[in-house]
């Protein structure tokens, strides 16, 4: 299949040709002028009368039949493997044989070849014996064009969709998939009990000021490869980078504390090799809320998000805006789903931003780092 088509696209630009190839020359005007009569006659006739005459047309010219003498040498052999390669399998040949017999005509079609007509009758029979073939030969032309265009188009499919799976979150990615599965256009707000991680880059302004665009960039991906990498360990998702900062969601509330724990203990000792390169350090402060959120369709007609919305995912923020550079500041929602024990120094209460009234917050990263839940193994 792969050669056929290589094989059009090197012939596309060239004319319709039919090659004879005959130790008696055949009439080619009458030929011409039956295909033309049937909406046939864009094709010219190439005659030759050796094979080693023949062979190179088959590499110079689009060649829809080939009608051979069996009394040319070497021309059954020839064309016999000819027609055992991918590249002009597809090519008709129409045998030429001195006597119509049952046993002749077996042995061509056991050859190979396509059909046959007895010398004595090719004034009579070639050119009709020929129109079913070359008919047949622009059919399948039409059809492979029409899959090689498929194909191509699913390759293209294929690459656009590695290409932006990746700037999606996986979340939604597989409820697409799983939605166009099922052939639904939409995807439906849903309400879930939902764990809320916002993570943001201490004096990211100031740090990225002298820095040239490039080097901002790869400050941020030298971040954003550990987070990621620890998130998708642990079963969450980053929904969004937002400059940087970013937002995580798990299903698990456990799984989202071991994440970030892990995270910032990565971060303590990649600082420390970066200190010593003379680099900049890269501290986040993190906060994580558990609650109810709403998954919905954010946007216009013409561009949609698909994003969490809800007062949990607001905390999560508030909580982020104060914790302490380097450290992790839970709400007191995560940690009754969580079930943890802490000790009351690790506990305080925050008028958060936007709310009404104190709330009980924990800075668990100096009391968790060295924890069990630290060095849990990823849930691969």
């Amino acid at each position: 299949m792969t050669n056929y088509f290589l094989s059009r696209k090197v012939f596309s630009n060239m004319q319709r040709t039919l090659l004879s190839i005959t130790a008696d020359p055949i009439d080619t005007e009458d030929l011409i002028s039956v295909l033309d009569s049937v909406g046939l006659g864009n094709f010219r006739i190439i005659s030759t009368a050796s094979m080693e005459e023949a062979e190179p047309h088959f590499y110079e010219q689009e060649i829809y039949l080939v009608i051979a003498d069996e009394r040319v040498p070497q021309a059954i052999e020839t064309l016999q493997e000819m027609k055992q390669d991918e590249m002009f399998a597809h090519v008709p040949v129409l045998l030429l044989i001195e006597k119509r017999t049952k046993e002749r005509i077996q042995a061509a079609f056991r050859m190979g070849f396509d059909t046959c007509v007895a010398l004595q009758e090719v004034s009579a029979l070639l050119a009709h014996q020929a129109i079913p073939l070359i008919r047949n030969h622009l059919n399948n032309d039409d059809t492979m064009e029409k899959i090689s265009a498929l194909q191509e188009k699913a390759i293209q499919d294929f690459i656009l969709l590695d290409l932006i799976k990746d700037y999606i979150p996986r979340t939604i990615w597989n409820v697409a998939k799983e939605y166009a599965h099922e052939q639904r256009i939409e995807i439906p707000e849903e309400e879930r009990i939902l764990t809320i991680v916002f993570g943001d880059i201490k004096d990211f302004t100031p740090r990225t000021q002298r820095m040239q665009p490039k080097h901002v960039i790869r400050y941020l991906n030298t971040a954003f490869d550990v987070v990621a990498r620890l998130v998708y360990a642990h079963d969450g998702d980053i929904d969004k980078y937002i400059g940087d900062a970013f937002l995580a969601v798990f299903d698990d509330p456990e799984k989202a504390v071991t994440s970030m724990l892990k995270i910032q203990k990565e971060f303590e000792i990649l600082n420390r090799e970066r200190s010593s390169q003379g680099e900049d350090t890269i501290v986040f402060r993190v906060g994580i809320h558990t609650g109810p959120v709403i998954r919905g369709n954010v946007g216009g007609s013409q561009r949609f998000d698909n994003t969490l919305i809800g007062d949990t995912v607001n905390t999560a923020a508030r909580l982020e805006a104060i914790a302490p550079p380097g450290g992790i500041l839970i709400s007191e929602a995560t940690r009754r789903e969580l079930g943890l024990e802490l000790p009351g120094t690790c506990g305080r209460t925050e008028n958060l931003k936007g709310r009404v009234g104190d709330e009980k917050v924990w800075e668990i990263y100096d009391c968790l780092k060295d924890s069990s839940l630290a060095h849990e193994p990823a849930a691969l």
